[in-house]
């Protein structure tokens, strides 16, 4: 098994902590070309990994060696992209908030630069203020369709599990209709 390059040294060491590899030594101080053979072997001589349903969501050996094996799932972006998205994002919130999904007091001079903008912002996902964005920008009346933000699985599963629970916590008052007697005694 060989692990695929894109995957960072952060992703590594995370991975050494959630599955216990600490047989690799100290691997906070290691440079990745000298971690990557040392944790490479490591998995290659272990049975069994322990089942992670919540960071990776692996469910076995084969599992992880699969994870390794093929490019990392993050969305990896340069500073200038970075500029780029975080710009586009401010001002689609400006045009649904502050203005109201008014094209002519927004920054954009057509319905079509606000459409552009927002399938361009929905390849980052993974961004917060991407995802509230396009929340923005799928409340518009002048919408055609909704667009969805592109997710990696794990931050996927992250959002739906920050809701559920948001959902469960969420307390409510129901109230009926009658004739009850209270009794304080």
């Amino acid at each position: 098994m060989k692990i695929h390059s894109t995957h960072a040294k952060k992703d590594l060491h995370e991975i050494i902590e959630v599955f216990q590899l600490y047989e690799v030594g100290e691997y906070k101080t290691l440079p990745k070309y000298a971690l990557v053979p040392k944790l490479e072997a490591i998995i290659a001589d272990r049975e069994f990994i322990p089942e992670d349903n919540k960071n990776f969501y692996i469910k076995d050996l084969k599992d992880l060696k699969d994870y390794l094996k093929n490019p990392t799932t993050r969305q990896i972006t340069s500073n200038s992209v970075r500029y780029d998205v975080t710009d586009r994002v401010r001002n689609l919130i400006f045009y649904g908030k502050d203005c109201g999904y008014d094209v002519g007091m927004s920054n954009y001079g057509s319905h079509g630069e606000v459409i552009s903008d927002a399938t361009f912002v929905s390849n980052y996902g993974d961004l917060p203020a991407a995802r509230r964005a396009l929340r923005f920008y799928n409340l518009d009346p002048k919408a055609p369709t909704p667009i969805q933000p592109v997710m990696t699985r794990r931050v996927g599963r992250r959002v739906a599990e920050v809701a559920k629970q948001k959902e469960a916590n969420h307390l409510s008052l129901t109230s009926e209709k009658g004739e009850f007697i209270l009794d304080f005694s």
